[in-house]
C-alpha cells in the first residue's frame, strides 16, 4: 500500500480556502524552534514567492497570509520547511 509512505501532514500545514482567491490562509505547526521557511512553488517545481524566510520561529501554532493577485490562476505547491528540512507540502488551486 503506497499511502504508508505519505506522511501524515494535515496537523502541520493546513491551508484554506482551497481553491481560494486572492488570499489563502496558511496555518502551521512547529514542534521545536526552529528556522521556518514558507514557500510557494509552480506545478513544476519553480519557487513563486517566499512567504517566510529564514524566520526563527518558536513552537507552536502559527498563521500566516499569501496574497496571490499578482500570479495567475493555476495549482501552487505550499511547502513548510523547518531547519531546511521540508515537513509538508499542500496543493492549492488560485481561481480568479
Amino acid at each position: 500500500n503506497d499511502s504508508d509512505n505519505i506522511p501524515e501532514t494535515y496537523n502541520i500545514l493546513n491551508t484554506y480556502p482551497n481553491p481560494f482567491n486572492p488570499n489563502l490562509n496558511i496555518d502551521f505547526f512547529v514542534e521545536s524552534p526552529g528556522i521556518v521557511d514558507v514557500s510557494v512553488y509552480d506545478i513544476m517545481g519553480n519557487l513563486v514567492d517566499n512567504i517566510i524566510l529564514n524566520d526563527f520561529t518558536p513552537s507552536g501554532n502559527h498563521s500566516v497570509n499569501w496574497n496571490a493577485e499578482n500570479f495567475s490562476s493555476g495549482e501552487y505547491l505550499v511547502t513548510l520547511k523547518i531547519d531546511e528540512v521540508v515537513y509538508a507540502t499542500k496543493m492549492v488551486a488560485l481561481i480568479k
